[in-house]
C-alpha cells in the first residue's frame, strides 16, 4: 500500500519549464507601460501569484491600475512564447508513464496557460481531466483551497495526499 493516496503537482516549474518563459513576457508587457524590471527581478517579485494578483500589484507599483487590456496583452504574449518554447522538466515525462499512485494537477495558472503548455510540452495526455486551477476556487496558493478542491474531486482524504511545488 502506498503512503499517499493522491500526488498533486503544481504545473509551472514542476511539470514544465514555463517560468523563466513567463518572466521574460511579463517583463516585456511591464516594459510598455514605463515599469522597468529584468526577468529575476519579476521572478522574485511575482512567482507563484495568480494573473490577478500580478495584474493588482504591477498596478500598486505603476501608482494606477494597469490598462484595461494588460491581461489581454500579457496573455497573448506568453501563449504565443509558451507554444513556442516551453519544455517538460527533465525526467517528468518518465515519472508520470510510471507512477503508480493516481496523481492530478492544481495551480495557480490560468486554466488556458495550463493546457496551452501541457500540451506543447506533450504532457496533456498523462493529466487530461486532472488539471485544477485557482480560478475554480475562493482563493489562490498559498490558501490550500486548490489542493483541497483538487482532493476532494479526485476522491482523497487531503491528509492522505502529497504536494509536490516549485523549490
Amino acid at each position: 500500500m502506498s503512503r499517499f493516496d493522491l500526488v498533486i503537482f503544481d504545473c509551472d516549474g514542476v511539470l514544465i519549464d514555463s517560468e523563466p518563459i513567463a518572466n521574460v513576457v511579463l517583463s516585456r508587457q511591464l516594459e510598455t507601460v514605463g515599469i522597468r524590471m529584468s526577468p529575476d527581478e519579476v521572478m522574485r517579485t511575482f512567482v507563484g501569484k495568480s494573473r490577478d494578483t500580478c495584474i493588482a500589484m504591477a498596478g500598486e507599483m505603476h501608482g494606477s491600475p494597469m490598462p484595461a487590456d494588460f491581461g489581454e496583452r500579457w496573455d497573448e504574449a506568453f501563449h504565443e512564447a509558451l507554444v513556442r518554447e516551453v519544455k517538460p522538466v527533465d525526467g517528468v515525462p518518465e515519472l508520470l508513464r510510471t507512477l503508480r499512485v493516481p496523481y492530478c494537477v492544481a495551480s495557480n495558472g490560468e486554466p488556458m496557460h495550463m493546457e496551452l503548455g501541457l500540451n506543447a510540452a506533450g504532457l496533456m495526455p498523462f493529466v487530461k481531466g486532472r488539471l485544477f486551477s485557482a480560478k475554480q476556487v475562493p482563493k489562490p496558493k498559498p490558501a490550500p483551497d486548490v489542493y483541497l478542491h483538487a482532493a476532494g474531486t479526485m476522491g482523497a482524504a487531503p491528509g492522505r495526499c502529497a504536494a509536490c511545488t516549485p523549490t
